[in-house]
């Protein structure tokens, strides 16, 4: 499938991209998982590469206002599991989870007493 105008669909769900910051996205698939891999008494690495393979997704939010930030957290209202849909030269589909963003209020209005956030850090990575 082509292009379609955005990078994440999370749950089915777009996610905006005006949301993501320029230059910080990136994407590492397939990365091999180890499994009880250890080094033995001379230092020699024994690795046990299980076949499952997993995605990614990395990138920094623009600077947020408090009607983004309620947005995203709408959006990421199930971090522990969800099925993301994600641009990787064509759309691949797989079950993710997120970590925990962090909000830091960058500052606030003082005409409007619009909240405004420092850009959050978000990875989401495949299960």
């Amino acid at each position: 499938m082509s292009y379609q105008g955005y990078l994440l669909k999370v749950d089915g769900v777009v996610f905006p991209n005006n949301f993501i910051s320029s230059g910080s996205f990136s994407i590492s698939p397939n990365q091999r998982q180890d499994l009880d891999s250890y080094r033995d008494s001379t230092g020699y690495l024994h690795r046990n590469i299980v076949p499952h393979k997993i995605t990614k997704i990395e990138f920094n939010t623009k600077l947020l206002h408090e009607a983004d930030k309620v947005a995203l957290e709408s959006l990421l209202a199930n971090r522990d599991k969800f099925t993301l849909e994600y641009w990787n030269n064509g759309y691949q589909t797989g079950t993710f989870y997120s970590t925990d963003p962090k909000y830091e209020i960058y500052d606030v209005d003082s005409v409007s007493g619009d909240i405004r956030y420092k850009p959050v850090r978000l990875a989401m990575i495949e299960y």
